[in-house]
């Protein structure tokens, strides 16, 4: 059911007509451009807006269902305008004309600001706050209805042109349901002012392979037509290269230029009707071969979307429909077969408690397929908040998995939580775990996560340097489809961004959660890899290009394949190093092997300056206790160059190293006093080098006895 509330006393109209109006007051999203759950494409599909001329734009083609505000990172994170073109043919000074703005629904909690310019006047209004974003999602039932009327004299109005312009000044988005424009009687329509011009050029990160084998690279031309409709001819060094109508609006032609192997220069001319509108110089560049990494899954997000035993039970339903899914598409092109990721585990453990003999079996058989891949951690954990066995226990019931079906668990995920204590590096490391993908909230509430370590794969290292896990932040987060589904705009369009961040490599993952938290899986995922992989379109990737992974083959091949570490000049020494290794973790003697994250900041301090106690040396200990069942607390020392006092930094959060089998026994924070110590005992010389240094505690003879120990390189800096 639809609620309805004014936005602001409804005035009365007298005598007034219509003059024009975009949609039906009928409560439904569905009769605009991108209506009903499109919005993810607001961004590529409008670029420069909307721009609607009355009497002759399609409200489908031209007027989108959703309008963004600059709180709307997804669409720019920046003021949008919609205008509205319409001509007169005579005017009147008397009585006052009304535009009505129809809304669907606004945003529940930021709803926008507007600013509504009639010509040379306009009027500032704030919109109450709506229901939610089902509404955005297609269900234009749950949204709350808004009707804005705003009186103006009517001898704003001239002959000619005129122009509405909507724009939102603050806040996030609208849903419109109808807009309208009643005038005095007397005020007749007529023809708007003819104007064509070129707005844009520019090239696209793509290459087009024509029948005929030779390969081509998309150039857009965007024009602006207002007017009849013209028919455009682009040109690229003098070929004519493509012809399309043109309507009324923003119109964006794709041109093609031969493909190039290094950056060259095109003359670019367009026609309408004939006639030159622009011509433009554009440098185009080689198209860079992509490999992507789509990682399927659904955000358990337990009793946000849903009670608690709902959302089980969703997640029951995806088991089922992800088998069926991937068992149809078992014999399609390599990379397009369907797979998911499991998230978490939660949800795995009662499906498997509550499932038929058959039900139960047909996911072990999945899972061994390699259709559906088993994430280690429980639940998405605010790992900064547990004690140690609590991190411990977080990959327990992954043991219990590997034990009980002889699965294969090396990878973790963790989604929609912005930060993660050192401690978790250990824990997955001594529980078989290489490899942590990371998917942050996008962009909001999670301080400087995404802009400095988003598509930086590197080795994370415990505190005491013995164990290491590969860590990728997806630089998208986990959420770039929650407005719809898979789009090839939007992959290109992050492609080129990370062309032009200089992203060292040719391989990236991109999660895939499909429209929400607790979303279900993408039916039509196959198809789509198929379809961006068909030979008359050799997109910016490595056939097929892009490829639906669970998260452990997509980080295996990157362990396999990448230099991660800065400290290795050129691949051909990673490689090298790595044929000498017989896995991770190992050297060639079987001896424990620390991959370091390289940064420029990074400094060895020497082991003179390390303090030694005699009663417990960090050998003796490591000799005593091997793999992890209970884990010491550490803490992070920090000591900035040539200052003895310590702050805040990324090392600065509760951790947790080495572990006992035989013993349980509760280990002693290392105090405040303790740690000072030990930066008087580092040496001036030590602390000059170093900006951030490790403190943390081995379990010597009794648990009333320990001493702590300087790591002997320092963690890193940003």
């Amino acid at each position: 059911m639809l609620l309805l509330q004014w936005c602001l006393a409804w005035p009365v109209a007298g005598n007034n007509t219509l003059l024009w109006q975009i949609g039906k007051a009928d409560n439904d999203t569905s009769e605009f451009a991108l209506g009903p759950d499109r919005s993810n494409q607001y961004s590529t599909s409008f670029p420069n807006d909307a721009l609607f001329m009355a009497g002759q734009s399609d409200p489908k083609q031209d007027w989108p269902y959703i309008q963004p505000g600059p709180a709307d990172i997804w669409a720019g994170g920046k003021s949008h305008s919609f205008t509205i073109l319409f001509g007169l043919k005579k005017t009147s000074t008397e009585g006052k004309g009304q535009i009505v703005l129809d809304f669907v629904d606004t945003h529940s909690t930021v709803p926008p600001k507007m600013e509504i310019k009639i010509n040379d006047i306009s009027f500032i209004r704030e919109l109450p706050k709506g229901a939610g974003d089902a509404s955005t999602h297609g269900q234009p039932d749950k949204g709350r209805e808004c009707r804005l009327g705003i009186d103006f004299p009517a001898g704003v109005l001239k002959v000619g042109t005129n122009n509405i312009i909507i724009t939102s000044l603050e806040g996030s988005w609208v849903l419109y349901d109808n807009v309208a424009l009643n005038v005095p009687s007397g005020i007749e329509a007529g023809p708007v002012e003819i104007l064509t011009r070129l707005i844009d050029v520019q090239s696209q990160p793509q290459l087009i392979r024509r029948n005929d084998g030779r390969m081509f690279q998309p150039v857009l031309v965007s024009v602006l037509h207002i007017g009849e409709p013209a028919e455009a001819i682009v040109t690229i060094n003098g070929n004519e290269s493509a012809k399309q109508p043109l309507k009324p609006g923003y119109k964006v032609i794709e041109g093609f230029a031969p493909a190039v192997q290094e950056p060259s220069e095109v003359q670019i001319d367009i026609k309408v009707a004939g006639k030159s509108i622009g011509k433009q110089k554009l440098t185009i560049k080689p198209v860079r071969k992509w490999e992507l990494y789509l990682l399927h899954h659904s955000h358990v997000d337990i009793g946000y979307t849903h009670i608690q035993t709902e959302v089980e039970q969703k997640h029951w339903q995806y088991y089922k429909q992800v088998i069926d899914l991937a068992g149809k598409t078992a014999d399609f092109p390599a990379g397009s077969a369907f797979k998911w990721n499991v998230e978490v585990l939660w949800a795995v453990e009662s499906f498997l408690k509550q499932a038929s003999p058959e039900d139960r079996q047909a996911f072990i058989n999945a899972v061994k397929k390699g259709w559906i891949g088993l994430d280690a951690l429980y639940g998405n954990e605010l790992t900064a908040l547990c004690r140690p066995e609590e991190l411990v226990r977080l990959v327990d019931y992954a043991r219990i998995l590997r034990q009980r079906y002889d699965v294969t668990i090396d990878t973790a995920m963790i989604t929609d939580v912005p930060g993660y204590t050192w401690g978790i590096v250990p824990v997955l490391a001594k529980s078989g775990i290489k490899y942590f993908s990371i998917g942050p909230n996008r962009r909001h509430r999670i301080g400087y996560t995404l802009s400095t370590w988003g598509d930086k794969p590197f080795y994370w290292e415990s505190p005491s340097g013995r164990d290491s896990v590969l860590c990728w932040v997806a630089g998208e987060g986990y959420s770039f489809f929650h407005r719809g589904r898979l789009y090839a705009g939007r992959l290109f369009d992050y492609l080129k961004r990370l062309g032009e961040a200089e992203y060292p490599y040719d391989m990236v993952q991109l999660r895939y959660s499909n429209g929400g938290d607790n979303a279900p899986p993408d039916p039509e995922l196959s198809e789509f890899v198929i379809d961006i992989g068909r030979p008359s379109r050799a997109f910016p990737v490595t056939p097929p290009g892009i490829r639906v992974r669970t998260t452990a083959v997509r980080l295996v091949k990157l362990f396999a394949i990448w230099p991660i570490e800065r400290g290795l000049k050129n691949q051909s020494e990673h490689l090298e190093r790595r044929s000498s290794e017989q896995d991770f973790g190992s050297d060639a003697t079987g001896r424990e092997h620390c991959l370091r994250l390289w940064l420029p900041d990074l400094c060895e301090c020497p082991a003179s300056s390390v303090p030694q106690t005699a009663s417990c040396h960090a050998s003796n200990a490591a000799s005593r206790h091997s793999a992890s069942d209970d884990v010491s607390n550490s803490q992070a020392l920090v000591i900035p160059s040539g200052s003895g006092s310590s702050q805040n930094s990324l090392a600065s959060q509760s951790s947790n190293d080495s572990v006992s089998q035989s013993s349980a026994r509760l280990l002693h924070p290392v105090d405040n006093r303790s740690i000072s110590g030990l930066a008087a005992l580092s040496g001036a010389d030590c602390s000059e080098q170093c900006s951030v240094w490790s403190a943390y505690r081995l379990l010597c003879e009794t648990p009333e006895t320990y001493t702590a120990k300087v790591c002997q390189s320092c963690s890193w800096t940003d």
